[in-house]
């Protein structure tokens, strides 16, 4: 395979690359290879020897000016988040398909018209007024345009047929006319706008989530204008909770175990994600998958008991052995029911599937995650297996105020202590089903949530 050097044209995105190399090792840069490579840096030039280069993480690097690089056919996938640049410069990437550059200064997207095979844009938390040049992007199926504060026209967007997912949420739209021939978006954001007609969504017969709080007005009329005319009705739901670092709240950083994870190619490795129900554990451990590139294999308790003696082992067995031949991420959900403590068991069966679990655990060659709310049951011996075991908790009154804003557009400060991802994730549901939109009414659906898991509410507060 022939070497791909990456030409750097800007000092400090050179000795910014070098110093992530000298302190981790192979660290942010990542290779498709088949023997191990090497990684030299000078002379203005960044070069993969005995492999290709096909991911490249820059994030919170300390970039700043303008992001000049190029000259690798084989990049596929540039991250630099939370730098600072506002300028991008970037040539001769053929290959790349995803660019990340969220919360920097870029204002200027001109030069991103070349990159012609991009399927994933996210710019969020930027500068950008004009999106023109993004029309060129005809291959776009995933677009994030969040809280640029600027954006007003949406019509460079109108010919980006394969869009499925659009994130336009906290920027100065107020016509969605331009969105109307998108039939192939399942997910929108227009949060924090100043819309007041949703009509043009109304034929957009693919939509399933759509985040509309904080403009002039909800969609209910339009809407039910247009199912009166036999036309479909797209499902208005709220964000789901998905995975969001800044809505977690765990004893271990998720983002840096993800980096590290990713850093590495060692993919024998799993995961006991512990704690309270709701609170993102299962959302995470698809987060990893994906970014690691690898499809999930889910399994929960009823996939694998059967009233058949023998029955539930073999389920096991199938389930590992899916995973590894087909190299799936494995995620058991309720794991403290096939992994319970085998010195409580009353029957045989009750220990042999426990023992067919953990066989596999310590042999299986690729990644898996457990899922339990009842950390306190399962068998030792299983603890013991886990490479890593993140304990999830309550969000903090800090990220229960991000909570409120990621779901319902709003800033408020809500003051309760037993609050998760989930019950945010219901509350919009109930509110969008009711038509709340008042945050005294969506903190009293928050409210009922935590009484419901025992927590009484020693009182609702919410400042503007």
């Amino acid at each position: 395979m022939k070497n791909q050097p990456v030409v750097i044209t800007e000092p400090a995105a050179l000795a910014a690359l070098k110093e992530i190399y000298e302190n981790n090792g192979p660290g942010y840069l990542e290779w498709d290879f088949s023997t191990p490579g090497q990684v030299t840096a000078g002379d203005g030039r960044l070069e993969a020897r005995e492999g290709a280069l096909t991911r490249l993480n820059l994030n919170r690097a300390k970039l700043k000016g303008t992001l000049k690089l190029g000259g690798v056919e084989t990049l596929a996938v540039l991250t630099a988040d939370e730098n600072g640049f506002g300028g991008i410069d970037l040539e001769g990437l053929p290959g790349l398909r995803e660019l990340t550059l969220r919360d920097n200064r870029i204002s200027d997207v001109q030069s991103l018209a070349k990159l012609s095979g991009l399927t994933g844009l996210f710019l969020r938390g930027n500068q950008v007024r004009d999106i023109g040049p993004l029309a060129k992007l005809s291959g776009l199926t995933r677009l994030g345009l969040g809280d640029n504060e600027l954006i007003s026209d949406l019509k460079p967007l109108a010919g980006l047929t394969a869009l499925e997912e659009l994130h336009v949420g906290g920027n100065q739209i107020v016509d969605l006319a331009p969105l109307a021939r998108l039939t192939a978006l399942r997910e929108l954001d227009v949060q924090r706008n100043h819309i007041s007609d949703f009509g043009p969504l109304a034929g957009l017969k693919n939509l399933k989530v759509l985040s509309y709080r904080g403009n002039c007005r909800p969609p209910g009329e339009e809407i039910k204008a247009c199912a009166m005319t036999g036309r479909a009705k797209p499902i208005l739901e709220e964000k789901k909770a998905g995975f969001n670092p800044a809505l977690v709240n765990t004893d271990t950083d998720l983002a840096k175990l993800t980096e590290r994870v990713l850093n590495c190619r060692f993919t024998a490795f799993s995961l006991c994600l512990f704690g309270a129900p709701g609170t993102g554990k299962s959302e995470y451990a698809r987060h990893l998958a994906g970014r690691m590139g690898l499809e999930v294999l889910h399994k929960r308790g009823s996939d694998l008991f059967s009233m058949w003696l023998g029955e539930s082992e073999k389920k096991i067995a199938a389930a590992f052995e899916e995973a590894r031949t087909d190299k799936k991420f494995l995620i058991f959900d309720e794991a403290d029911s096939f992994l319970h403590d085998r010195a409580l068991a009353v029957r045989s069966w009750e220990v042999t599937q426990v023992n067919e679990m953990l066989t596999w655990m310590e042999s299986h060659p690729y990644p898996f995650a457990c899922t339990t709310n009842l950390m306190d049951r399962l068998d030792q011996a299983s603890l013991r297996r886990f490479t890593f075991k993140v304990k999830y908790d309550y969000l903090t009154l800090d990220q229960a105020r991000l909570a409120f804003r990621h779901f319902f557009g709003l800033d408020y400060e809500i003051k309760l202590e037993a609050l998760t991802p989930g019950d945010f994730t219901l509350a919009a549901r109930k509110a969008a089903i009711l038509g709340l939109s008042e945050p005294a009414e969506l903190a009293e659906l928050l409210a009922q949530e935590q009484e419901a898991k025992g927590v009484k509410s020693a009182g609702i507060g919410f400042i503007s």
